[in-house]
């Protein structure tokens, strides 16, 4: 894997700037294996990569804002608070559906950004909450004089949820940053030194931090910026692990032990708390493998391993965060939850980016690449089990974890052809399979998930598919029994009339340096 293939060309914008973290142009360097693959960009569909009309955003001034009929608004928040907001505890739910209930979002600067897929006004599944979202102005209507407010903070963050679905995904960083620059201008970053009694508007506050720094995490690692704020740089708590209900105030709180969990009453915020701790341990290493440039002075204090060294204690850290899963959280294929699914294909899809600058080049490590197969294996298996229960995705976290799963599981099956590698098996052509159905699944609901089955697509398309390495290996392995012939590709939109990859193909590959930061490029702007 020497040499860097020549370049395609997707539209990039030039002046952008990316750090050597840039998954998205991970991905591109996927697709950009040779001059042979231009024929494959043609699957490309124009629904998923041409930004609509509709989504290039003009001055629209609404005095006063537009909203939904209030049937509507009550099922969009609810719907809101019922799925995306249990995992990401931005919103305190029963204050905010109070707030809604007594229309202060008429009488005041406060904006509901919730979206429904099943709205059967809009025939565009696209294109559901645009009409709401086009509205808001975050920095039009931020008073100067003031230091902001808690609803500043969660319009930022409901804005990046929002955009991530469409193909402004780009943006996302920007406005994470935006919410963790306000909110550090506020002083939620700090932890606070003062003995006043803690109250909603505090807990409220610290949620919206966290929910920022976790959308700062992932939208710096799919778009190749720095953070904007490392974990060193802020010391406010973590979230208090009492529900929404037992918060002081509340019906079922107790007023003589405020902030405190009723006994065996299991949180569930634990599993947001978990997520927290687990991108803790992914943002130590944005901030370490996979920093852009390291000074010279910490050169002259770590060894020539230094790199490997902190891969070693990552993956002990992870080890320590599985331990602590409670077992009601801990994954159990015949009886899979959302929040332990979540859990453990964002466990994966970590374990996975710690260990891929590690297996190119003269950092090349067999050991790593077994770690970033079988973590590609496991977080497949554990979205199939998913999907088969709910059929539904309401967390961005668990498509990033499919692409992902995916191009590994490809990228292995052609390093497979090469002695030492970790041999690919005709399971990983069926998890393929089964992820890019899962993508296309959720193609009406989330755009970006069309993007990222044509991704793998244009990569399996390259590919054709994986083999076993030798019928001595298939032995070893007498419980995956899959033939690939079966699979419906076709009804993927790939070619099932070669299943097959030849060794002068796997050559054109292995000459590819597709870990090289050097060589990414940006998908994100196509228009």
């Amino acid at each position: 894997m020497e040499g860097p293939m020549s370049k395609l060309s997707i539209s990039e914008n030039k002046h952008r700037q990316y750090g050597s973290e840039d998954d998205t142009k991970f991905i591109k360097t996927v697709v950009d294996l040779k001059q042979t693959l231009d024929p494959y960009h043609s699957g490309r569909r124009p629904g998923f990569w041409i930004r609509p009309l509709w989504q290039h955003m003009t001055p629209v001034l609404t005095s006063p804002l537009l909203f939904p009929p209030s049937n509507l608004i009550y099922s969009l928040v609810n719907l809101f608070l019922e799925t995306t907001n249990t995992h990401l505890c931005l919103l305190h739910g029963p204050s905010f559906r109070r707030d809604v209930s007594d229309g202060i979002h008429y009488t005041s600067d406060n904006s509901v950004l919730s979206f429904s897929p099943n709205d059967p006004r809009v025939a565009d599944r696209h294109q559901v909450g645009w009409e709401w979202f086009k509205q808001l102005r975050p920095l039009d209507s931020f008073d100067f004089a003031s230091s902001g407010c808690l609803w500043d903070l969660q319009l930022f963050a409901l804005m990046v949820l929002y955009m991530y679905g469409l193909s402004i995904a780009d943006k996302c960083w920007l406005f994470a940053g935006m919410g963790i620059r306000l909110a550090q201008h506020m002083r939620i970053h700090r932890k606070r030194r003062t003995n006043k009694p803690w109250t909603p508007l505090d807990e409220s506050l610290t949620r919206a931090w966290w929910a920022l720094v976790t959308l700062d995490s992932y939208a710096s690692s799919l778009s190749g910026r720095m953070r904007s704020a490392n974990s060193d740089e802020f010391d406010t708590d973590f979230p208090a692990l009492v529900d929404d209900e037992y918060w002081p105030g509340e019906f079922m709180a107790d007023p003589n032990q405020p902030w405190t969990q009723p006994a065996g009453v299991v949180p569930k915020v634990t599993a947001w708390f978990l997520h927290l701790k687990l991108l803790e341990v992914y943002g130590f290493a944005q901030q370490t493998i996979y920093s852009v440039r390291r000074s010279e002075y910490w050169d002259a204090l770590s060894t020539a391993a230094r790199g490997h060294n902190v891969a070693v204690e990552l993956d002990s850290a992870l080890n320590n965060w599985v331990d602590a899963i409670p077992d009601h959280l801990r994954w159990n294929p015949h009886q899979p939850s959302e929040a332990s699914a979540i859990l453990y294909s964002t466990y994966y899809w970590v374990q996975s980016q710690i260990h891929r600058p590690f297996i190119v080049n003269a950092d090349r490590s067999f050991s790593s690449i077994a770690i970033c197969t079988n973590a590609a294996r496991s977080c497949a298996h554990v979205l199939q089990a998913h999907h088969a229960a709910f059929h539904d995705i309401t967390q961005a976290s668990m498509l990033v974890a499919m692409l992902y799963s995916g191009i590994v599981l490809l990228l292995n099956a052609a390093n497979s052809h090469y002695d030492g590698a970790v041999v690919s098996t005709p399971r990983d052509l069926e998890d393929v399979y089964k992820l890019m159905e899962m993508l296309q699944s959720q193609e009406e609901k989330w755009q970006v998930a069309g993007r990222y089955h044509d991704v793998i697509a244009e990569v399996f398309a390259l590919l054709k598919a994986p083999k076993e390495k030798d019928s001595r290996k298939r032995k070893e392995q007498p419980d995956v029994d899959v033939d690939a012939q079966h699979l419906d590709w076709g009804a993927l939109g790939l070619d099932d009339s070669s299943i097959d990859l030849t060794h002068n193909e796997v050559d054109n590959f292995m000459a590819w340096d597709g870990w090289s930061a050097n060589s990414w490029e940006d998908l994100s702007d196509v228009s």
